[in-house]
């Protein structure tokens, strides 16, 4: 399978042996910082390399950033809200407010930020709520259907002016930290515009940014944030909130797009298996979902609680990943989405000469040695029917590629000269018993300096 798989870690993959069995479908392991703490999330991350290593796999991680979400405060109690019921929003760094009903503290000062009128979600959209007051300290919102709310539970509303843009200071510690302790990549939460990854990229020095699509202000500068970034997810569940569950669809293409245009590899995330968290089986439509997004032109698809809490975590992987797998079987869906235009450098002309040649050749594989991974992302880009072979004596190297779709990674011991390079991959297709493959290089030991593509096909000689 050429698409990627991501699978958020949690209680659903500590059975027994049951790690094991869903590390067989997984590229990288998401672990969301918006729980647990540091001890829990470098325990979680040392078994699943120690299970990785059992299998000979390697994993990607990818640390996921809280952002700064909008959350309720602590609660003496749940509480229960009925359809036409009354709650009021107060900020807890302000008064509680008097003689109103169902007063609740919200972690954040929405004073001059909110729109009377606008509707309001709790966590995932229920209960829905309408605003129709606002005071210098507090929001006023009745209910349109019964619901409960509950501590630290997410409050989000729509046409919030100004918004809310990352990275907090718990972000950029938390991205340290990542940094630290070798996750490959971190993901933002909330971007808004492309300063926010600008931002903590200079203040946490990670280089390997994902950019969390969740607001409609955010698909409006999509484009500009496509080029700041490493690579794109579309995070259905907060976009949805924010724009609509109608109007989130055609986001979703256009975020797509804006990745494929600019060369970035993008993430489709948020209930693509839902039912699955309490089902052995889908409903008949999220396959259906899956083939759309791998038809739009995503390179990896995520799981959250179907692989964090739910009760069929490994049966979840599996039908994501033979759903998408069989779709990619049908080769037309590739004409239909938006194509990378390379830049006309000379490394990116060979780059597209080789996907083109491995086509209309039939070459099973192109082998990629590389020092950096970058012309390995790049041909992953033009989505070749060869399967891409990246070759790195590098761990790093080797995970950063986990995202792109198409590559996978072999370990190649070092090499002095392009004479040594090439028996080197001769002998690594011979026991692999390919024979008809490309091998697109560049001067050994030079970074950027991709400049040669070669064939071996004895098919076609004479």
């Amino acid at each position: 399978m050429k698409t990627k798989i991501i699978a958020t870690y949690g209680p659903a993959l500590d059975g027994k042996g049951v790690l094991e069995k869903a590390l067989r479908f997984i590229d990288v392991i998401r672990i969301n910082m918006s729980h647990g703490d540091a001890p829990q999330w470098l325990d979680a991350k040392e078994r699943i390399e120690r299970a990785a290593g059992r299998l000979g796999r390697e994993v990607a991680f990818m640390a996921d950033l809280p952002g700064p979400k909008i959350r309720l405060g602590v609660l003496e109690h749940d509480v229960a809200v009925k359809k036409g019921g009354q709650i009021n929003f107060y900020y807890v760094g302000s008064k509680k407010p008097i003689n109103a009903p169902n007063p609740v503290p919200v972690e954040y000062d929405l004073a001059g930020s909110v729109k009377e009128g606008s509707l309001a979600f709790i966590g995932d959209g229920s209960p829905q709520l309408r605003v129709t007051g606002t005071s210098d300290n507090a929001i006023t919102c009745v209910a349109l259907e019964d619901g409960m709310l509950r501590s630290r539970k997410g409050l989000s509303i729509r046409n919030l002016r100004g918004g809310v843009s990352p990275p907090t200071d718990e972000d950029i510690s938390l991205a340290e930290f990542a940094r630290k302790h070798g996750f490959d990549f971190i993901a933002e939460s909330f971007v808004r515009k492309p300063e926010d990854v600008e931002k903590l990229r200079n203040e946490s020095k990670f280089n390997s940014i994902i950019a969390k699509i969740e607001t409609g202000d955010a698909v409006r500068s999509i484009d500009a944030i496509a080029r700041e970034t490493e690579a794109l997810m579309v995070a259905r569940g907060d976009l949805a909130l924010d724009v609509g569950w109608t109007s989130f669809p055609a986001m979703q293409m256009e975020i797509i797009r804006s990745a494929r245009k600019h060369g970035k590899p993008v993430i489709v995330a948020t209930q693509l298996l839902a039912s699955m968290v309490n089902s052995s089986k889908p409903t008949r439509s999220e396959p259906s979902d899956i083939a759309f997004a791998v038809y739009s032109g995503a390179d990896a698809l995520m799981l959250s609680d179907e692989t964090a809490a739910g009760k069929y975590p490994v049966e979840a992987l599996s039908v994501l990943s033979e759903a998408a797998g069989n779709f990619e079987i049908f080769q037309g869906h590739k004409k239909h989405y938006t194509l990378y235009e390379s830049p006309g450098t000379l490394a990116a002309e060979i780059t597209a000469a080789a996907s083109d040649i491995s086509s209309r050749y039939n070459l099973s594989h192109i082998f990629v040695p590389t020092q950096s991974g970058g012309t390995a992302m790049m041909l992953s880009r033009h989505r070749p029917n060869a399967e891409i072979v990246a070759l790195s004596p590098d761990p790093g190297i080797r995970k950063s590629l986990k995202l792109h779709w198409g590559v996978s990674s072999i370990e190649i011991s070092p090499y002095r000269s392009t004479d040594q390079m090439l028996k080197r991959i001769g002998s690594i297709a011979e026991r692999m018993g390919i024979k008809n493959y490309a091998i697109l290089s560049g001067t050994p030991l030079r970074k950027g300096s991709t400049d040669t593509l070669k064939i071996v096909a004895p098919r076609y000689v004479g």
